[in-house]
């Protein structure tokens, strides 16, 4: 069966090399560039005393003290890991049943689409001594944001080119007359369609399997805990490949998180690549008929009260040539927020990661949310967040009318001029709901988002769209012009 899925890799290989070489030149529809940045709507904007216009530059972003701040759709953090357990503890008190937690419904996961990825590659050329332009003698990643890389399953630059499928990376020389497939390596249980690529270094961002489910004998124990036997915790690794030699690609460091790979952004010769993670160990019980629930919801808010904080917070691993060199929390508790309207249990991490840096654990900054979704600019990274919605309050009709008549999304915006780190700096509120990444766009130090009105769980005939812009104050993001 190895023998059989090993040739099944070949073939996709020589597929790869074959196709790549049936070049498409220019690209004069601009497909393997990314597109300008939308237009700016017409609209009314109200002057701010504070805020960037047209003619004037955004103000220089910092870290802001909220201390002593009402904030009505801010983040607030943390200031010591007591504070932030008793915050889980107290909301997973009001909200613990007999069925455990249940989850709160949001309107879907956490959303960071991807636009459509053109691979079509240029064929070498003879000149090939010359340097090599993206766009004009070979196709790049579509992204969203003119200057703001994306992952892909390929990448190159023009001279090379680097494949990755499942687990399989497969490195391409392009830079002679004909291409030569001259490396490939396995990813043993990791997954990825995920590449970025930075000078003699590849970066996968995968999904992990542990080996014999949490097994200790054919696992490292440190990297065996982020998924006990007997559990399924989802597992995203960043893989650190040395491509300095071709025909002997390598991993030299992984690092494993537990969470779900939303997406990445490359801004600053730095990866934001943003993890979901959800409590999934907690040992509630289950009432087998209704004559069982209060007993049950008993017992269940002595497991929240019992809680610790590895019960809540995401761990991580870093490994380096099959050795574990750091382990622990992923988020320092004072790197932790909240929204002020309670947003779920999860946890949404900003992990940065230096790309012209050797693997190491990572910067964050992590918000305590469930679903949300992630836009990056130039200069700042905004994250979307929604109040949480009872489970029960779902089978009301008049309390999910009032919550459709009352449905807002909080914008929350992160200073990311760093590579080194990502800052909160402002949060704003927008009516409606966002369809997703493409529902937002920057542009002169303004935010546009594009909502519907109401909730996102249902059509509405009387829902109506709308852009509203935002314009930094401060620590809040005020809306200075509004059109639907």
């Amino acid at each position: 069966m190895t023998s059989g899925r090993r040739v099944l890799r070949n073939g996709l290989a020589v597929t790869v090399v074959s196709l790549v070489v049936v070049g498409c030149g220019t690209d004069p529809a601009g497909l393997g560039r990314s597109g300008n940045p939308v237009a700016p709507t017409t609209m009314t904007v109200a002057p701010s005393t504070t805020g960037p216009t047209a003619t004037v530059a955004p103000s220089t972003t910092g870290v802001v003290d909220v201390s002593g701040t009402e904030l009505t759709a801010g983040l607030v953090p943390f200031t010591e890991c007591d504070e932030l357990l008793r915050h889980l503890r107290t909301e997973a008190t009001e909200r613990v049943g007999p069925y455990g937690l249940g989850g709160g419904w949001f309107g879907g996961p956490v959303v960071m689409e991807m636009a459509t990825m053109d691979v079509a590659m240029a064929a070498p050329a003879v000149g090939m001594a010359r340097s090599m332009e993206e766009g004009v003698d070979y196709s790049g990643t579509n992204v969203q944001e003119v200057g703001i890389d994306e992952p892909d399953i390929l990448k190159t630059d023009g001279r090379r080119i680097v494949v990755v499928e499942d687990d399989y990376l497969y490195y391409v020389d392009v830079s002679g007359p004909a291409a030569v497939l001259t490396g490939s390596l396995r990813l043993e249980g990791h997954w990825s369609r995920d590449l970025l690529l930075a000078g003699s270094r590849a970066f996968l961002i995968a999904d992990t399997h542990i080996p014999g489910d949490g097994d200790t004998d054919v696992t490292a124990p440190a990297l065996a805990r982020l998924s006990p036997p007997g559990t399924w915790t989802p597992l995203t690794s960043v893989i650190e490949v040395d491509l300095s030699d071709p025909a002997n690609l390598r991993i030299v460091g992984v690092l494993t998180v537990q969470g779900r790979h939303v997406s990445s952004r490359v801004v600053g010769g730095a990866a934001r690549v943003v993890v979901v993670s959800t409590p999934s160990e907690l040992p509630f019980v289950y009432p087998a008929s209704p004559t069982g629930e209060e007993r049950a919801e008993r017992f269940n808010r002595e497991v929240v009260a019992e809680t610790v904080l590895a019960d809540w917070m995401p761990d991580f691993v870093l490994e380096s040539a099959g050795t574990t060199v750091a382990e622990g929390s992923l988020n320092a508790c004072t790197d932790v927020s909240h929204p002020v309207d309670f947003a779920g249990f999860s946890t949404l991490s900003v992990l940065t990661v230096p790309l012209y840096e050797p693997l190491a654990a990572p910067a964050t900054t992590a918000v305590l949310a469930e679903g949300t979704t992630v836009y990056a600019g130039h200069e700042n990274l905004y994250v979307t967040t929604n109040a949480w919605v009872d489970p029960e309050e779902m089978e009301d009709e008049s309390r999910m009318r009032w919550w459709n008549d009352n449905w807002d999304t909080a914008v929350h915006q992160f200073d990311v001029t760093e590579p080194t780190a990502a800052t909160y700096t402002a949060s704003g509120e927008v009516p409606g709901h966002l369809l997703n990444q493409f529902s937002l766009s920057e542009h002169d130090g303004y935010l546009r988002v594009a909502t519907t009105t109401g909730g996102p769980w249902r059509f509405d005939e009387d829902a109506e769209s709308m852009v509203t812009v935002l314009a930094r104050n401060d620590a809040t993001l005020e809306i200075v012009g509004q059109s639907g």
